[in-house]
């Protein structure tokens, strides 16, 4: 037994721990800050999905019923109830596609190349919208169908407009979500 050891008596051979309660207390909060934090990520990770699903869901069908029922109410440039018809259908094909793809399982070479075959026409065609209804909101006109330079139907091209609006706050809040994501697990949250 050792005489000159902080620890004599019958606990000398024993380790001593720290008797600070901090550093156990320390313990107890980042792992609680780590479970909100699971949680939390979770519960967005659900919510998000729900909502974005019941958005990109509610897009397409909107564009292509408003372009398929006032089809040539827009005169002044009758590429925007074409570009809702169009954006619409294969904005459903796609969500057809890639939700066949994940409930059968198969994702190969076909469904990947159809569906970014679709992916890059999407694409295309969203820009081509942007350019159509940018370049006509400055002088479009609701009121009065006789002046066919200014006139489009208003739910034509309100639904074009709002349709592309949307579709940059979804792809913003999704930007966001995936860095909110991508910091989660480079904490290891």
């Amino acid at each position: 037994m050792n005489f000159n050891s902080p620890n004599r008596g019958a606990n000398a051979d024993q380790p001593s721990y720290p008797t600070s309660k901090t550093s156990s207390t320390e313990t107890n909060n980042s792992k609680m800050r780590a479970v909100v934090l699971s949680v939390a990520s979770m519960t967005v990770g659900v919510g998000t999905l729900i909502v974005m699903l019941t958005l990109i869901a509610v897009i397409p069908l909107s564009q292509l019923i408003v372009g398929g029922y006032h089809k040539n109410q827009c005169p002044m440039n009758p590429m925007i109830d074409k570009y809702l018809i169009v954006a619409g259908a294969a904005g459903i094909t796609t969500m057809v596609l890639g939700i066949l793809a994940k409930t059968t399982g198969n994702a190969g070479v076909y469904y990947v190349s159809v569906l970014l075959l679709l992916g890059l026409f999407n694409f295309a065609w969203f820009i081509a919208g942007n350019v159509w209804v940018f370049k006509a909101k400055s002088k479009v006109q609701f009121d009065h169908p006789e002046d066919p330079s200014t006139y489009c139907f208003h739910a034509v091209f309100n639904c074009a407009y709002g349709n592309i609006i949307v579709t940059y706050c979804i792809v913003g809040f999704r930007c966001c979500f995936s860095c909110f994501r991508a910091t989660a697990r480079a904490f290891n949250i």
